[in-house]
């Protein structure tokens, strides 16, 4: 090893004239040995000196070659007389050291270069023959070998380390229409370190954590050495997720509530990622339902084989996506079996095609024979517990008994009825997406402005009814169309012009015989 440069060291306990003299007569031995700072250092062990204690390892196992020429510093620049300030004592401060424990080292040549005028310093020089060994190359790559496991050991035992308990694949069980399921998971610190995580895409890194329809708490935290973090994970099905956990359901899906992308990915800052696989499956129900199906069950949902639930909402969309690309829906009829071709020789759990789904059927004679005076029927408040009542009365109950008076307010129906049409895969606005969804627009219409001509009594405000309405039939849109504000806009402004807060006979009142004669639906 080699060190060399300008390390400062200084003649001391000595005058300037007296260092001159020695100098010009050549007394280099006696500066150095009783003078210099290098070599006062060196003799510490044989005679220590308090105030020089701290330097007594100061270049321990070093060699220097014996100096023969002057003090390399200082000097005027450009000439080789030392400089005239009294304070700069010419010394030795420009130093080659070499440390050589076991290769031989042999010094040629050490000197200064007094003809170099260009600094204060004179450059100094030394030529020494060295023995280089032979390099072992299969020995050098085993001890390298060693070294990068061993910073590899040094690496990991500083990575962040977790494991998720109970494991990877998260079960709610069998989940049902508006209940809300929970479970959870334990992230635990197994490692060295505190550790840092979050769920990918959670706000503070952009992008979607999870479902809508799912709720993580908390996305993200700090977890010390030996300790853990509980994440709870609630799942509660509404809206349209209903109509695609259904959908899924009637393909028979082996997870139909959640897609292969909803997986759930735990990202450890610096480390490794987990991957959470939630899992769900389905209890089918009234909502959800595509109109095609809902219009031509002859039972409550509960009571139907899932089988024949599955073929007929199977073939509702395999027909609805062929009449919306120009092919001819027919072609689907012998995919069914459960479903004989167009349900010309009806199943049993099936009727003739009815103009409106019997639920919406319910709701709306209920409403109109009981609640259409009632004070505060609509309010922003939802009544979770009422709906799920009157949603199980839907599912379970015979499609022509009244709903109970007593047990459900009539706000609680009102909102279950929007909760229904929001539910709906099918498009009632901007534009009617079939027959079906035209007749059951008129129907709502005619109920609003029912509601809107008794607002003296109910106290329904007509720009509260507009916006609800709006939100609960606007539809997503396909990739590529109209946001979804915008489209709910459009639709709140259309139900703005054609409902009036004016008392009035309703204009939507579908026709006479409209509701079929096989199995009359009374309004």
């Amino acid at each position: 090893m080699f060190w060399f440069g300008d390390l400062n060291f200084r003649l001391v306990r000595i005058e300037r004239d007296e260092v001159e003299r020695l100098v010009n007569h050549g007394k280099f031995d006696r500066l150095l040995d009783f003078h210099d700072e290098l070599n006062l250092v060196r003799q510490l062990k044989k005679k220590p000196e308090p105030q020089w204690s701290r330097y007594a390892d100061m270049f321990e196992g070093f060699q220097e070659e014996k100096i023969n020429f002057k003090p390399s510093y200082k000097f005027e620049v450009g000439g080789n007389q030392y400089a005239v300030e009294k304070s700069r004592i010419p010394s030795w401060c420009d130093r080659v050291l070499f440390h050589s424990a076991s290769v031989p080292c042999k010094v040629i040549k050490y000197d200064c270069f007094l003809s170099n005028q260009m600094s204060d310093h004179k450059p100094v020089a030394c030529v020494l023959q060295v023995d280089i060994a032979k390099v072992n190359q299969e020995r050098r790559q085993r001890v390298y070998r060693e070294v990068i496991r061993l910073i590899d050991q040094l690496e990991n035992a500083i990575l962040p380390q977790c494991v998720l308990d109970p494991g990877h694949e998260i079960s709610f069980g069998q989940v049902a229409f508006f209940e809300t399921y929970e479970t959870g998971v334990s992230l635990r610190n197994t490692g060295r370190v505190p550790v840092r995580w979050h769920f990918n895409g959670s706000d503070a890194f952009g992008g979607d954590t999870c479902p809508a329809f799912m709720r993580l708490t908390p996305t993200t935290s700090r977890i010390d050495v030996d300790s853990q973090q509980s994440i709870k994970l609630s799942l509660s099905l509404k809206d349209r997720h209903i109509a695609e956990a259904m959908r899924r359901w009637a393909e028979e899906q082996p997870n139909p509530v959640f897609r292969p992308e909803d997986i759930l990915v735990v990202v450890l800052t610096g480390g490794k990622h987990f991957f959470l696989i939630p899992q769900a499956d389905l209890v089918p129900t009234c909502f959800g339902l595509p109109l095609a199906v809902a219009c031509r069950l002859a039972r409550p949902v509960s009571r139907l084989e899932p089988d024949d639930l599955r073929a007929a909402i199977r073939l509702a969309y395999r027909r609805g996506s062929a009449a919306a690309t120009g092919e001819n829906p027919d072609k689907y009829d012998d995919d069914v079996e459960s479903v004989s071709a167009s349900f010309g020789q009806l199943p049993g759990f099936l009727t003739e095609p009815q103009p409106l789904p019997r639920e919406v059927v319910r709701l709306i004679r209920h409403i109109r024979r009981h609640h259409l005076t009632t004070q505060d029927l609509l309010t922003d408040v939802t009544n979770t517990e009422e709906i799920l009542r009157s949603a199980e009365l839907l599912t379970s109950t015979d499609l022509m008994d009244e709903l109970p008076l007593e047990s459900i307010a009539g706000k609680s129906y009102l909102q279950t009825l929007f909760v229904y049409l929001e539910c709906l895969p099918d498009s009632l606005l901007p534009e009617p997406g079939s027959p079906l969804a035209a007749n059951l627009l008129c129907l709502v219409l005619d109920l609003a402005q029912e509601l809107l001509a008794n607002s003296d009594k109910n106290g329904v405000h007509r720009d509260l009814l507009c916006r609800q309405l709006a939100r609960v039939l606007c539809k997503d849109q396909p990739a590529g169309s109209e946001p979804r504000q915008e489209s709910e806009r459009r639709i709140l402004d259309c139900l703005s012009r054609c409902l009036s807060d004016q008392p009035r006979e309703p204009r939507f009142r579908l026709p006479a015989g409209a509701l079929g004669s096989s199995q009359p639906l009374p309004l």
